[in-house]
């Protein structure tokens, strides 16, 4: 009988650790997501300030030319 406390008090830190590395991990991964997502984001929005510029300068071109 005085075995089996020990491996209940055993367990159950097993299950404690399992549990906060899985918390620790999926937060990590929040926070890389959403850095990621930021930085995807500052180049689309980038990307699509140099598109509309480029687009604007096209239309200038034709304007200034015709």
């Amino acid at each position: 009988m005085r075995g089996e406390p020990v491996s209940v008090t055993v367990y159950v830190a097993q299950l404690f650790i399992i549990i906060i590395i899985i918390i620790i991990t999926t937060t990590t991964v929040i926070i890389i997501i959403t850095i990621v997502g930021d930085i995807i984001n500052k180049v689309i929005m980038v990307a699509a300030a140099t598109a509309v510029v480029e687009v604007a300068a096209v239309v200038l071109v034709v304007i200034v030319f015709t």
